[in-house]
C-alpha cells in the first residue's frame, strides 16, 4: 500500500520504544497512524504523546472512543481494520497541508486538557465541591 501511495519512503515503522524514544520520535513526526483494534481512548498513552507532539493522527473509532476526538478537527478516524479508509487518510494527510495542520491545532488543544495544572485544577475542583457538600462545620 505504501509503494502504491508513493509514501514507502516517509514511512518509518517502530518496534516497542520508551518513553522517551516515543516522545522524541513523535517530534519529529508529520502523521502518526494508531490503529487500536478496540478503537482509540485516552487510555492510549501513545494517543496522548502524538496529540501533545503536535502531530496530525489517524486512528480508529471504537465504542469508548470519547466524543472529544473529532474527525476531522483535532484526530482523523477510520474503522477498525478499515486499510482502505486507512489509505485515504494518509493520502488525504499527505497531500493537503492545511488539514493535517488543522488536526496538529487541534490535538494540541486537546492535548492541553491533560497537562498536570489542568489535571491538578480539575482535581482541586472536585475536592472542593464534594467537601462544600458534605463538611461538617468545626465548632
Amino acid at each position: 500500500l505504501a509503494e502504491s501511495l508513493k509514501l514507502a519512503d516517509n514511512i518509518q515503522w517502530y518496534g516497542e520504544l520508551g518513553p522517551e524514544q516515543i516522545a522524541q520520535t513523535l517530534l519529529r513526526c508529520s502523521i502518526a497512524c494508531l490503529p487500536y483494534p478496540a478503537g482509540a481512548t485516552f487510555r492510549r498513552s501513545t494517543l496522548l504523546e502524538a496529540l501533545a507532539a503536535g502531530t496530525a493522527v489517524i486512528t480508529t473509532h471504537g465504542s469508548r472512543t470519547p466524543s472529544t476526538l473529532i474527525h476531522g478537527e483535532n484526530v482523523w478516524l477510520v474503522e477498525p481494520e478499515d486499510t482502505l479508509g486507512l489509505s485515504e487518510a494518509l493520502s488525504v494527510l499527505s497531500g493537503r497541508p492545511s488539514t493535517a495542520d488543522r488536526l496538529r491545532a487541534g490535538g494540541l488543544a486537546l492535548a492541553r486538557e491533560f497537562a498536570w495544572p489542568q489535571i491538578a485544577r480539575s482535581t482541586l475542583a472536585v475536592y472542593g465541591h464534594a467537601l462544600s457538600r458534605h463538611a461538617k462545620p468545626i465548632a
